[in-house]
Formats: structure tokens, sequence, C-alpha cells
């Protein structure tokens, strides 16, 4: 994770391992107040991000977004939101399984490419948040 002035910006990742390599990507360990906002920019922006969240293409990758989540409504939004389930991520992240042989395909950087193209509208509607408080 690259930072922006003490603040946990979305990234990318690889994680290479024996039966778990995965392509990931996101924000991990929130200070509280920019996962707040995070959340309102989600709330007040929930078809732009339902468009990148619910893209076919994207979730072709990435069906799931996050891995830890509250088991209420976060305090300040309403429960009976309709996505309020894209408001209670602990974590904004993303994770693309891959099997062992991935890294040594021939087409293993066009994949690569692929996946992380559609990571990067999700991490840009992320970092805009984020970018205001640096």
């Amino acid at each position: 994770m690259r930072k922006a002035r003490n603040q946990i910006i979305a990234d990318i990742m690889y994680i290479l391992q024996p039966n778990g390599s995965m392509l990931a990507g996101g924000s991990l360990c929130l200070p509280s107040n920019v996962l707040k906002a995070v959340r309102q920019s989600i709330y007040d922006n929930i078809e732009e991000f339902v468009a990148i969240a619910e893209d076919p293409e994207f979730k072709k990758y990435f069906p799931v977004i996050g891995e830890d989540f509250l088991k209420t409504a976060p305090k300040g939004f309403p429960k009976d939101f309709k996505y309020i389930d894209y408001l209670k991520c602990k974590e904004y992240i993303c994770s693309y399984n891959v099997p062992d042989d991935f890294f040594a395909r021939p087409d293993m950087l066009e994949q690569i490419d692929k996946v992380f193209r559609q990571f990067k509208r999700f991490a840009d509607f992320i970092n805009y948040t984020i970018d205001d408080f640096e």
C-alpha cells in the first residue's frame, strides 16, 4: 500500500503462495474519520458506486467487496438503505483468486492488465475521497 500523507489509499497487491495466490487491492486500516468519509461518499454517490461494483466485468474478477463487515448499519446511515452492505465494509478491498499456474501462463500480463483495469475504477472512486484528507 502506498500512503498519501499519513492516509492509506487504495492500491494494488499481488499475493503469491501455493493454493492461495491472488490479485488484490484496496484500502486497509483506514482511520475512522476517513472510513466514515468513504462510506458517506458511497452513500452520496451510490449510482456511480453501483455502476462499478455491480458491473459484470468488475464482478467477474471481484464478486465481493470487503472481507470483514459490520453486523449492523454503520452509525449515521439508514438501516433500510438498499445498498447498506456496501457501507458495512470495515475495509474497502477486492481480491481475485488465481490458480497456482496463473503466473506461468503466456498471457499472464494481459490477464493482470484486465483485472487491474477493472480494479482501477474502484480504486479511483475510493481514492477520490481519501485524497480530500491530504
